[in-house]
């Protein structure tokens, strides 16, 4: 994401402050040999990648990227608006800490008034719990190649609202119950049991 972030950057834009969030520093490690070796223009991100395993921070032209290391939920910045947020954390089955309602609060908390959130997921308890985090929630424009979930905290910076199916699953459906974690320190088994406990409620 943040690769993309900085290919896109216009020619003369506003430099890029990048705040990354990982959990294993050997994800940077890998990043480093693989990722960087296959993507076309990316002259000296294998170096970029490198200074970030090693020291948590690298820079170049017109951007800057700092790494927290750590569950996200503790390492998130606790103050600074943020124009774009990726959030690119494993799949709910494996990783329903970041996909809660709690979490998503937090997110819409740093996420700056004509601010994105962009996802690759478009579960319906992750669409439930942007929503009632108080997040406007869309989807990615039709003719994209891609799909995914955009959220913001203004309906007129999304293209595509959701759908009535999508939102009928979301308000009048088991399926609409979202991920949730009441003190911040719930283990992904435990979120996940929690939710399967709602859902089963009359």
């Amino acid at each position: 994401n943040s690769l993309a972030a900085v290919r896109s950057r216009s020619s003369g834009s506003c430099e890029l402050a990048i705040t990354a969030l990982e959990m294993d520093r050997r994800m940077i490690a890998w990043a480093a040999e693989h990722v960087a070796l296959q993507e076309a223009g990316s002259t000296g991100w294998k170096r970029h990648l490198r200074e970030l395993h090693d020291h948590g921070r690298t820079s170049g032209a017109g951007f800057g990227i700092v790494l927290r290391l750590g569950d996200a939920r503790f390492t998130l910045p606790a103050d600074g608006l943020y124009d774009v947020i990726f959030l690119d954390a494993f799949s709910p089955p494996r990783n329903s800490e970041l996909w809660t309602r709690e979490f998503f609060e937090r997110l819409a908390s740093r996420l700056a008034g004509d601010g994105i959130l962009c996802t690759y997921c478009k579960s319906v308890p992750v669409l439930s719990g942007m929503l009632k985090a108080g997040l406007r929630v869309g989807t990615l424009p039709s003719d994209s190649v891609w799909t995914g979930t955009l959220a913001a905290h203004r309906s007129d910076l999304l293209d595509n609202p959701l759908d009535e199916r999508t939102l009928e699953a979301i308000h009048k459906t088991p399926r609409g119950v979202p991920f949730r974690d009441a003190t911040g320190f719930a283990t992904n088994a435990q979120i996940i049991q929690q939710r399967q406990e709602t859902m089963r409620k009359p």
